[in-house]
């Protein structure tokens, strides 16, 4: 496993980031086509948006937003200002859909993987014709897939970096394919090899939408994917949140923390303060690099061993 390699005198990587999910979220993943769970994802272009670009300007933090396909044609203005305003777009899938990544889905089968790689195809083509740039990342619509289609199109399409698993808490890795598991006892495991593919890994613990947001009324027990999901207090999630900044700051020299906050939650009411005062929290550590998921992946070297500098490494 290599590291990041630091710009001086920082000791850590701060990548906020935002799945910028609009409606896709509930036509695609939840299957909800009434007014009132669409008039959420509507808000989260046309509301939410400009007032956390307004916030990610006052403190001066560029930021990467995994953008869906449908996203981009239904709101390229939206999307647009993103990058206008100097902030990363990657994929996130076309329709926010599990079965594009080869998943089980309530009334739509799996993609073959013709079709996964058609689904790619379309989102790079949607992101491309707003920004005029190629995405180099991947956040799979729901952290998972199924195989090694997916990871093995996107290094054929020429993506750089994935964002979708949990093979580390803090520190990118580069993903293997070929790996297999046998589905009975004794349950064996072999594991394949390394791909050019970095995984930045991802974690729940910092996804606003998982502890924020209400689903119960939408209840659809038919729908596999669907979770209703508890109310957390602004103080209990913003502890959640910098817990787990703290802990890689202090403990995972040459980590990446990294979020998965959604405009639609994070944008809303007092969530909006919410995060104004997390990302001044995050600031205010004056040796933490922030940046975007590519500039993340141009500095990964896979020849270093130890991104800490030479007196902390004896120390340590």
């Amino acid at each position: 496993m290599g590291s990041v390699r630091m710009p001086k005198g920082k000791r850590m990587a701060c990548a906020l980031c935002f799945d910028f999910d609009a409606l896709s979220l509930w036509l695609g993943l939840f299957r909800f086509t009434t007014a009132n769970p669409l008039s959420r994802g509507e808000f989260g272009a046309t509301v939410a948006i400009p007032r956390i670009l307004d916030i990610l300007d006052r403190h001066r933090v560029r930021a990467t937003f995994f953008v869906p396909g449908h996203t981009a044609q239904v709101f390229p203005d939206a999307v647009r200002a993103i990058f206008d305003r100097g902030h990363e777009i990657a994929a996130h899938s076309m329709y926010h859909a599990p079965y594009e990544v080869g998943l089980a889905m309530s009334g739509k089968d799996p993609a073959t993987p013709a079709e996964q790689r058609g689904y790619l195809e379309q989102q790079i083509a949607a992101l491309e014709k707003v920004t005029r740039e190629r995405p180099v990342g991947f956040r799979s619509p729901i952290g998972d897939w199924v195989g090694d289609h997916i990871p093995q199109f996107l290094i054929d399409l020429g993506f750089t970096y994935d964002s979708s698993l949990q093979g580390h808490d803090f520190v990118p890795y580069r993903l293997r394919l070929g790996d297999s598991y046998q589905t009975e006892e004794p349950f064996a495991v072999r594991f394949g090899k390394e791909s050019k593919l970095l995984e930045i890994p991802l974690h729940w613990d910092t996804n606003d939408f998982a502890q924020f947001e209400f689903l119960g009324y939408y209840l659809n027990s038919e729908n596999p994917w669907f979770s209703p999901s508890p109310f957390g207090t602004p103080s209990q999630v913003f502890e959640n949140f910098t817990g787990s900044f703290n802990y890689c700051h202090e403990n995972v020299y040459g980590g990446v923390w990294n979020t998965i906050l959604h405009p639609q939650c994070c944008g809303r009411d007092m969530k909006a303060a919410w995060l104004d005062k997390l990302i001044g929290y995050v600031t205010e550590h004056d040796d933490v690099w922030f940046t975007t998921m590519r500039e993340v992946t141009a500095a990964y070297d896979d020849n270093l061993v130890d991104a800490r500098p030479a007196v902390l490494a004896t120390a340590g």
